[in-house]
Order: C-alpha cells, then structure tokens, then sequence
C-alpha cells in the first residue's frame, strides 16, 4: 500500500508540475513585447516587463526550489528556461531602445554633406560650439546609462549566472550589454582611455578641428581595442567615416589646387631666367626676381604639405591630367630642394646665397693645350680664387657677378682670340680670356651656359657640378 501511495503522491505532483510550467509559459507568451520603432509607448512596455520580472522571480524561484525537492531537474530546468527566455525579451527590449537612441550618430548617418572645414563635430550634431557639444556628449552618455541601469542589468545577471541551455538567446547581445555595463562603470570610475572617454575624445578633438588640409588625425587610433565594445564600434564607424570623407575632399581639393598652382608659376615665372632654356642675353625673355621665386615656392611648399605629391591623391584624375601634373610637381619639387639650400633668414631679411666649393682642372684627361695657361680663376663680386688660393670656398649671393678666367703664359706660343662664334660675354683682356655672367642669377648663367654632360665628367664627380 505504501508503494502505491508514493506512486500516486509522484503523479499528482508531476501533475501539477506540468500545471505550473504551462501556467508559467502562458504567462511569457502573453507579455511578449510587440516591437515598435519609434514608439515612445514601447518603453513602457519594456520597464513593464522589467517590474512583472522582479516581481516574479521570487515565487519562481520558490517554484524551482520546489522542482528540486521532487527531484524534478527537468520540470525545474523548463521553468528556468521560461524565465531565460522572459528575461531576455526584456534584454532585447533594451537593445532596440538603444537602437532608437541614434547615439552619437551624425546628421544624415554620414559625412557626406562636410565641406572639409574645421567644426565637422558641431554641424554633426546640431550645435554651436565645445560647451553644447560637452552637454551633447554627456546626455548620449546619460540615456545609454538609464537603459543599461533600467532595462538592461536586471536580467542581464540573471541570464550570465543561468546553467542551462536557452534555444534563441543571441549571445552576441549578452556580450554586448555586459561591456556596455562594464564600460560606464569604468567611466564612473575615471578610468583613462576608457572606451567612452576615447570615443568621447574623439569627438570633441579631431571631429571638432580637424580639416581637408591635414586628415591624418581623424584616423583613429584602434589599437589594443576590443572591436566588439559598443563604444569602440561607434568610435571606429565615426572615424571610418569622418577620414574617408576627408581624404576624398583632401583629394579633390589637391587636383583643383594644382591650376592656381600651375597658373601661378605660368604667370610670373615661366620663361624668366633661371626659368628659362638660356639667359637673357641669349634672345630670352627677362630675370625672375628674388621675391617672386621665394614668393612662388612658398605658395608651392603650402600645397605639396596638402599631400599634393603623393600618386594616391591623384588616383582618380584622368591620366592626361594627372602625369603632366605629377611630372611637374617632381620638377618643381627639385627645384625647390635647390632653393631652399640658398635662403636664409625671414620676410624683408630673406636672403640666397651659396658657399662654393672650388676646384681647378678637375677632368684632366679631358684638357687640350692646358700647359700653356698659368692661371685658372673664379670670382663672385668681389671675392676670387684660383688654382693657388688655400682656401677654396667662395660666397656667391644674388646679384654678385660671376667671372671664369684664364690667363695664358707671357712667353708662351699661344694667345686667346674671339672666334666669330664666341658667346657675347667672352671678353679676351691681353692674356686672359674669361667668361662673365653679370645677371642676378649669374651662377645658374653660369651652370646652364658651361655645365659639362654627366658622360664626360669622371667617376668621382659625384653630386659637383664641372664647368
């Protein structure tokens, strides 16, 4: 009789094990949250939920201590089940107002309307300067806090502490939320270089200042970073976003940039000396003055510090534009590394000069009838060396002329003349025949008119220039 007793006493009390699962999944599936985007009743909703979950989690767990007295894991492993999928309804709830809360995203979800200005941040979202952004920042942070708190962390323990398997919980979002909770209360806690405060320091620094002219900064930098931290996602999509923006504008403003540069140089140096094929003397045009080349590089030296030289930029400029160009800009960039060996001092005190090394008879192999000269010399202004000088350093600054001379022996057999085809500026003095170049720019006269070919200078010539 006892036996069957307890046989009977197990059957009424799976009996109404099974009335209290189905009652408890009646109840789940009758407040299961209807989604509705936008819907500022769907919050409600949600902090509803959260309040019927609190509620009932003590009678639940006064059921599941209940299952385990019968040794029913199974009974009491569907109620936990029940509970899980409940808790994280409400915790997919609080995702979707998250979704809704739009943080930090820019006006229009993009970049696309910046015009490469500085203060992208503020026309990002809506406001007129630091402080309005600062209070901006801070209510995105605020809202993300009250749905974690509210919504998001009273079932979020429950469902990182559950032993058993629940069919449809996204664990992805799990995650989500534990970093999000983790990341305010490092933030509480001052900790530095937290996700929020990189995302939040972003923001307010290269989103807020960075221009079209320099995009490097608004490249965040990732680092060491958990790439599934919400924050970390957000600060990567803004700097995604921003940079890609940036260089784009950078891009186009660097091909549009290159006609000012272009007409610039066609306007006021093109065919003056030293930009010219010969001197002036040579049926050329005029001299480009000293404050007209420096002005010019400088307009040039601010456009290539836009990346203006880098083939990148010019990626998608056609090809008929964009090798001239480049090519150009080589040249042009040479010619500015020549410069700036020469100029010293600023504004009204600008100068150019150069210290010239000097050496005589450097090719030697290459010298006819050189027996019969006793000198060879070069001066600049007022200063001049030649082959017996000790010091072979000369000055040469704009304007000094330049003079090469040779002076033929008093008993030698030869003596210099003026052949029909003489330059205009060889002039025979008795014994001395010598080259003058008078112009502003004499030396580069001087290199352009007499500057032997690199196939007849020697090995050793290395970056000199022979004459």
């Amino acid at each position: 009789g006892g036996a069957s007793s307890g046989g009977v006493g197990r059957i009424i009390n799976r009996e109404i094990a099974g009335r209290l699962i189905s009652s408890v999944a009646q109840a789940a599936t009758l407040q299961r949250l209807p989604y509705s985007s936008g819907s500022l009743g769907y919050e409600s909703l949600v902090a509803q939920r959260v309040e019927n979950f609190s509620q009932a989690a003590t009678r639940l767990d006064r059921i599941i201590a209940f299952f385990d007295a019968l040794g029913a894991d199974g009974f009491r492993d569907q109620i936990q089940r029940l509970q899980a999928q409940s808790a994280y309804s409400i915790l997919s709830g609080a995702d979707d107002l998250l979704k809704q809360a739009s943080a930090y995203e820019p006006r229009s979800g993009d970049f696309a309307w910046w015009d490469g200005s500085a203060g992208a941040a503020y026309q990002a979202y809506g406001v007129s300067g630091k402080g309005e952004l600062t209070g901006y920042l801070g209510l995105q942070r605020q809202r993300i806090a009250y749905i974690a708190q509210n919504y998001a962390e009273p079932v979020l323990i429950y469902l990182l502490n559950l032993r058993v398997d629940v069919a449809g919980v996204d664990i992805q979002v799990l995650t989500k939320w534990t970093k999000i909770s983790q990341d305010l209360s490092r933030y509480q806690a001052k900790v530095p270089d937290s996700p929020i405060v990189q995302l939040e320091n972003y923001i307010s620094g290269p989103m807020a200042e960075v221009s079209s002219s320099n995009c490097q900064p608004a490249v965040a930098d990732l680092a060491g970073m958990d790439a599934q931290d919400f924050f970390v996602t957000k600060l990567r999509s803004l700097s995604s976003a921003f940079a890609s923006r940036c260089f784009d504008l950078a891009n186009l403003q660097v091909a549009g940039g290159f006609d000012a540069i272009a007409n610039a140089f066609n306007r006021n140096l093109a065919g003056q000396f030293p930009f010219a094929a010969a001197p002036p003397g040579a049926g050329q045009g005029g001299e480009a003055s000293l404050s007209g080349v420096l002005r010019y590089l400088n307009q040039f030296n601010v456009y290539m510090n836009q990346g203006a030289g880098d083939p990148a930029r010019w990626a998608n400029v056609a090809a008929d534009v964009r090798k001239p160009a480049l090519s150009f800009l080589d040249q042009m960039d040479a010619v500015n590394e020549v410069f700036a060996a020469g100029i010293t001092g600023q504004g009204s005190q600008t100068s150019f000069s150069y210290d010239l090394q000097v050496g005589f008879r450097a090719e030697r192999q290459l010298e006819i009838g050189a027996g019969q000269l006793v000198e060879w010399s070069l001066s600049s202004g007022t200063a001049k060396v030649d082959q017996f000088t000790a010091a072979t350093r000369l000055p040469w600054k704009f304007g000094d002329p330049i003079t090469v001379s040779f002076t033929w022996a008093l008993n030698g057999q030869t003596r210099p003349s003026r052949g029909k085809d003489a330059p205009a500026n060889f002039v025979i003095a008795e014994r001395t025949a010598s080259f003058q170049y008078k112009g502003d720019w004499a030396l580069f006269e001087l290199l352009s008119a007499q500057r032997m070919s690199a196939s007849l200078q020697g090995p050793d010539s290395g970056g000199t220039g022979t004459v």
